[in-house]
Order: structure tokens, then C-alpha cells, then sequence
């Protein structure tokens, strides 16, 4: 395939004599084969290593916002095992406390304040 990529290429086929050669490439760009004194490249090889990604795995009993440690790009797999958060509605600012109460329901749900906001939590 190389010859006859040449040999297109050759005066004798009408090519005009011109210039090829090979060219490895080792990291991501643009290539141009005049910037190696080539009209093309008759073959090209590419070894560009991939990058690795240094990962850790975590397991996370809180609610909260992780960062890999330093030196990990990031984690391959994370458990999450928070317990104990109740599901809660948080109630319009201004609602009462008669008012929450008549929207929760006596045996599933307990009512909290938290800054002068009502919230419905179940228990």
C-alpha cells in the first residue's frame, strides 16, 4: 500500500515528484505536513498515552458536599448511607401554628420551628 501511495505521488505517475514521509504523532494537535518539509505523510502513527485519573472510593454518613482528597481526581464508586433524615415540608413564612397543625396529620407528623418557619416532619 506504502509503494503505491508513493508511487502516486512520484513524477513517474504524474504526481509531480512530490514529497512524502512518516510522521509519529505523541501528544493532541494539528500537523501539518509542510512544517516538516513533506507535501504528506504516507504514514502516520499515533502513541499518545491517556492521561490517568488517580480515583478513590468514600463512604459518606452526612449530608454534605464531598471533595476528593488531595491527590485523587475524583472517587470511582461512593456508598451513601445517611439514616435518620426525616422527609419535611416547610410551611409558607406567616402560617400559624393552628395552621400546621390542622395540615399535619396527629400520629404521622410532628411539627417544628425553626427561625419562626413552620415545618411538617414526619416522625
Amino acid at each position: 500500500m506504502i509503494g503505491l501511495i508513493n508511487y502516486a505521488l512520484s513524477a513517474e505517475a504524474g504526481g509531480g515528484g512530490k514529497n512524502v514521509g512518516h510522521k509519529t504523532i505523541e501528544e493532541n494537535g494539528y500537523y501539518y505536513a509542510s512544517d516538516d518539509g513533506y507535501d504528506g505523510y504516507d504514514i502516520v502513527t499515533v502513541q499518545c498515552p491517556k492521561d490517568p485519573i488517580n480515583t478513590t472510593t468514600a463512604t459518606f454518613t452526612q449530608n454534605d458536599t464531598y471533595t476528593p482528597p488531595s491527590g485523587y481526581d475524583g472517587y470511582s464508586s461512593f456508598t451513601v448511607a445517611v439514616s435518620g433524615v426525616k422527609p419535611q415540608v416547610k410551611l409558607k413564612a406567616g402560617t400559624t401554628y393552628e395552621q400546621a397543625q390542622a395540615l399535619a396529620c396527629p400520629l404521622e407528623d410532628e411539627i417544628v420551628e425553626i427561625d419562626g418557619i413552620y415545618y411538617i416532619r414526619k416522625l
